[in-house]
Formats: C-alpha cells, structure tokens, sequence
C-alpha cells in the first residue's frame, strides 16, 4: 500500500508514541501485568487514532478492511517490524477479533503479491509474520508451512525433469525470503519447533545442492572480480547468505542487530490465543521452452531476473577491519534495514536520512550505510531510482552525522578512485555525475592535491581522465572562475579544466573566408528581419547550394544559426523550430556527419552545448541517429575514446 506524505506522517507519529508506550511498560515492569488495565487507554488511543486517521475526512478510507494502520505501518517502516509485531501481541490478548483480521488481510495481501511477483511486499509481510510467530499470535507450525510451500516451489522449478530451471531467479528468491526471516524468528522457531526447524534447514540444504551458482560478474560494477574484491569466497549471493543463517545457528540464533521487544512481555503474550493461518499458493510458472537452443532458455532466465531481481550486489570499499567486530549476519541485517528505509521512504528523503541513522542496532554501521548506498547508486544494469535521489539522501546523511559520515565519504570516494580502472565505464559515468553533485552542494571543497599527481600520468589514464571529467561536470554546475578558485591547494590542476565555454564561430575571425562570411553575415541578416522560412529555403536553394556547392552551404546554415542561437538553450531552440527546416532538405543529400562536425567545432569549449545541440536537431528530424553513430566511430574521433566523456554522452 502506497502511502501519501500525510499517511506517511501519521506512520511515522504512531510509530514514536508506540516505541514509548512500549520503553515505558518495559521499564516499570507493571504497567502490562494486567494486560490493558492500567495501560488500557494509551493502548486503545493507539488503534482509535489510526482509525481517525483513515477516516475519509482525513483523506482515507472508511473501510475497516481495507484500512488496518497496524498493517500499513509495519509494511511501510518494515524496520520496525519487531514493534508491531510486539504490539500485535498485546492486542490480541484483549481483541483476538481485531487480530484475527489483521491476519486475514496479511494473508490476503501476501497471496496477492505472491501471484503479483511484487518482491518487496512478498518479502516484508513474510518477517512481519515472523515476528507474530515471536509475539505468540501465530502458531510456529503455521509459519513452517508457508516456509515449506515456498521451498516446494523453489524445489520444483529448478527439477530438470519437473520444472523450468531458466526461472531460478524466482526460486532463489523464495530461497532468501525464508533465510532473510531467520534472523527474526530462527531462535523462536529452534525453541518452540525444533524437529520442524530441523526440516526447514534440511530443504534449504537440498535446494542448495540442486540449484546452479549464479555467476553475475557481467553485472559486476569491476572488470576483474576475485575473492578480495568480492569479498565472500566467490560465493553467489543466495549461497553468501545461507553461510551467514548457518553460522548464526552455530551460535544459537544470538544476534545483535534485531531488536527482540517481545521478551519483555512475554509472560503476559503467552496467554494470548496463536492464531492458524490459511495455506497459499505459489503462482504457476511459465512452461519451460520449447526449443532447446540457449537463446530461448537465456530469453526466459532474463524474463526471470527482471521480474525477481537481485536487491545488492556488494562493495567491499572499505578494509575488513571497519567491520570485523560484527557477526557475518549483522552484515546482511543492516543491508535489508537500508535497503528498506530506502525503498519505502523514497519520497521523503529527510524521513529517509533520520530513520537511516536511527537503525536499531547497538554498534555503528556508518561504513556499512555508504557501501550499501554506492552499491545501489552503481547497481547494474540500473539502480533502483533515479542517481539523484541517492545524492540527496547522501547529502542529508552527511548533515545529520557532521562528525562521522563526511569521513566516511570521503574514504569511499579515495577508495573507489584507486580502483578506478578496474570500475565498470557505466559505474564510472554514475560516479563522476554523483561526486561532482555531491561536491556542488558543500562549495566545492576537496584535497585536490591528493590528486595532483595525475597530472604525470599518461593522457589517456584512468585517474586523470575521471578528474577531468570531474571539474569538467563542476563547470556545468557553477561557473569557470568558481572551480579554478576551489582547486588553488593544486593550480596545476588548472591544465585539465575545460575550455571556458565560449562559442567558436568560424566566421569571427577578421582573416577567414571573405566569401563564406560574407554569405553568412547575409543569412543573418535574414533571420534579424524574421523572413520566412520559406524564402531563406528558396535562398539556400537558388543561390547558395548551386554557387558554393553542398559542404560550403551546411558549414555556412549551420554556423549561422548556431551562433544566432548560443546565448542561451532557449535561443537555441527557437532558431532551430523556425529554421530548422531550411536545414533538412541539406542535410539529407548526405549522410549529415558532416553537420556532426560542424556542431562539435561550433561548440569545441562546450562539451555540454555539443550534446545538447545535436540531441535537439536528432529531434528535429535534422540529423540523422545513423549519422550521428557514424560520425561518434568515424576515424578522427577513436582517438578521444579514452581521453574524454564528451562523445559518449553525444
């Protein structure tokens, strides 16, 4: 259920009174004794305000169906699961009916997402059923068997005779929602169940004996990945996690990054009734292909992994002693915790940032919280939202941790640019994007002299290439005069700015062409008097193209009007939708890479300006999208492949 900005407020306002109304009843150690007597009103105000908050003068929906608050809270701020599971205990040993639908709806909603394939509301409802198994409001068998229908799925579809192994990726996901809950109930279910328990590990195993490794390294954000760089043995994720659960039920389910409120009631949860939940279904897959050739198993294996894709594919940035301290599981816990404030706070990055640095968990993660966000920001074969997004949240991390997270940046940043060469060009792109963002919202402050040394490199380096383009994005974002003046710690620096972003007009020069200036400075003329387009195309045609011949007239048009038009994007437009047209019927005898070379002359000091101009005249149907490939791989341009971004982004 997506939420608006006032559902999400009122989640998050029920969320803090709830956290208090329960650190209250831990510390007194009485006012829950007797289950909602002394405490009666504060427990009841909590349900009646989140009814008053769905009720349609307040924007929701009268249905009491629909509208559990409970059950959108836990699914919204899946961080607090533990919580709400909690607070559904304590509801049910005085509603069992209220809980009873909550029940009903979970079911109902986790049986729609299952036939939906939606990932993450597949995933959450399956935990915040987990901690109603911890708060006694589910029976412990009930969650076995969903644990079991979901293995008998994965089980059947990767069966070589009896499924379709090409959609592993939907098995491997039934696969971790199972192992991704047992850090929140594994020690419940070992205690209450643990033949059950025993059974549920056993069909992992065997499942894990049966699938294929997952080899991803096309997905990889670095070229060469080995076991440093990967960081768990060459492990797939799915076989990375399930060492972690093993290792965590070698050392009895104790874990310190999920929060276990239950405990401090359960002496009164235990007299509430456990509740049975319905069977579900697992939806049918597609038949396996029917040709046998790869590309039809390939087609449907891809079909599989955009429909159940992978959340994280790690970046081990930092060494292992920022994080040795922690157990193999609390890795993976503070990701999903990540991962979820991320995804399910997208639209409020402020909410974002404070619940990001208010996990619950008593050890710091700020190294763990960067390498998650780089992850997602350099995720292949593209990140979640928008690059921008990750930005702001980074940029609001590094306001509400002033003393911890910029330094943190900082590192992943040096870090990364020692492994430049080996990052993926896509990944690269993102992070020169990001970082010269990044830089434009705290003044451009950074130890450029650490960098100096790039400047005895070949050209062609990686390191010096990713400066370059640094300072050139830095440009775009403020003023020349601006990034010279951030860079005086390293003045040499000054060689790879770009040129200031001056036009270069062919016909400004006093000793050119007299002839083609001349027919120039008489186009000009013509546009300054708003003649039509009509006549300018009669002139081109008459005069100009049968006089002075083809490559004349389009260095001639197009010089004009570019230059009419390099005041500003908006110029540029303009001139383009009234005359363009006299351009067309030039620039289609040829192939137009010429016109290409034209604009990128024109705009030699503006590597943004080329970009943006040719795009604008692929638009207008005035160059061609052959020509411009043509022109981007023709001869003269291979060579600034590797020394520049500026024609890739054309």
């Amino acid at each position: 259920m997506q939420m608006g900005i006032q559902g999400q407020a009122g989640t998050q306002f029920w969320d803090e009174k709830l956290q208090n109304e329960l650190a209250e009843g831990r510390v007194s150690g009485t006012a829950f004794d007797s289950p909602f007597r002394s405490r009666n009103d504060s427990w009841r105000s909590l349900v009646l305000q989140s009814e008053r908050e769905a009720a349609p003068e307040y924007g929701g929906n009268a249905d009491y169906k629909d509208q559990l608050f409970l059950l959108q809270c836990a699914e919204q701020l899946p961080h607090k699961i533990p919580l709400y599971g909690t607070l559904v205990g304590l509801l049910n040993l005085e509603d069992e009916d209220f809980v009873r639908k909550v029940l009903e709806n979970t079911h109902g909603n986790l049986q729609v997402a299952l036939d939906n394939g939606n990932c993450n509301r597949i995933r959450i409802l399956i935990r915040f059923l987990t901690a109603l198994m911890c708060s006694k409001v589910l029976q412990p068998s009930a969650l076995v068997v969903l644990f079991e229908t979901l293995l008998s799925s994965a089980a059947t579809t990767v069966d070589e005779d009896k499924g379709n192994p090409s959609w592993q990726a939907c098995a491997d996901f039934y696969i971790t929602c199972i192992l991704s809950c047992l850090p929140w109930g594994g020690a419940e279910l070992a205690e209450q169940n643990p033949e059950e328990m025993d059974r549920v590990m056993m069909g992992i195993q065997a499942y894990m004996s049966i699938r294929r490794h997952v080899s991803d390294s096309g997905c990889s954000p670095f070229e060469y990945i080995d076991d440093k760089n990967q960081g768990d043995g060459g492990n797939d994720f799915l076989e990375d996690l399930w060492s972690r659960v093993q290792d965590l039920s070698n050392k009895g389910w104790k874990l310190d990054s999920v929060p276990r409120p239950h405990l401090s009631f359960e002496p009164q949860l235990v007299a509430g009734k456990s509740h049975d939940f319905g069977p579900l279904n697992c939806p049918e897959l597609p038949d396996p292909p029917t040709s046998a050739t790869g590309i039809a198993y390939g087609k449907q294996k891809h079909e599989a992994e955009l429909k159940y894709p992978q959340r994280i594919r790690r970046l081990n940035i930092f060494p292992a002693t920022k994080t040795e301290d922690l157990q193999p599981i609390d890795r993976f816990v503070v990701e999903e915790y990540l991962l979820d404030v991320l995804f399910f706070l997208n639209g409020c990055r402020k909410e974002c940032a404070s619940s990001m640095v208010g996990l619950p968990v008593p050890f710091r993660y700020e190294y763990l919280m960067a390498e998650t966000i780089f992850s997602q920001i350099l995720l292949l074969p593209q990140p979640p939202f928008k690059p921008i997004y990750y930005t702001l949240v980074i940029m609001d991390l590094c306001k509400a941790l002033p003393g911890a997270f910029p330094a943190v940046v900082a590192g992943a940043v040096r870090s990364l640019f020692d492994k430049i060469a080996d990052l993926d060009m896509e990944c690269r792109t993102r992070l020169i994007l990001w970082f010269s963002h990044h830089l434009s919202n705290f003044q451009f402050i950074w130890p450029w002299e650490e960098w100096a040394y790039v400047l005895d490199l070949p050209k062609w380096h990686h390191n010096e290439c990713f400066v370059q383009e640094v300072l050139e994005r830095e440009v775009r974002l403020s003023y020349w005069d601006k990034i010279k003046q951030s860079i005086e710690s390293a003045p040499a620096l000054e060689e790879l700015l770009p040129p200031k972003g001056t036009a270069n007009f062919t016909y400004s020069a006093e000793d050119g062409d007299q002839t083609e200036r001349g027919l120039s400075t008489e186009l000009n003329g013509m546009v300054k008097e708003r003649v039509t387009s009509r006549e300018i195309i009669s002139w081109i045609e008459d005069q100009l193209l049968p006089a002075h011949g083809l490559d004349v007239t389009l260095r001639v048009v197009i010089q004009t009007l570019l230059n009419i038009g390099s005041k500003s994007f908006t110029h540029l437009i303009t001139v383009l939708e009234r005359y363009g047209k006299s351009l067309q019927g030039c620039a289609r005898i040829r192939t137009a890479s010429y016109a290409d070379s034209e604009v990128s002359s024109f705009w030699k000091n503006n590597a943004q300006m080329t970009a943006i101009a040719i795009d604008r005249m692929m638009g207008y149907r005035l160059i061609s999208n052959v020509a411009i490939v043509r022109w981007v791989f023709s001869s003269s341009n291979v060579n600034q492949f590797h020394v520049s971004d500026r024609l890739w982004e054309v």
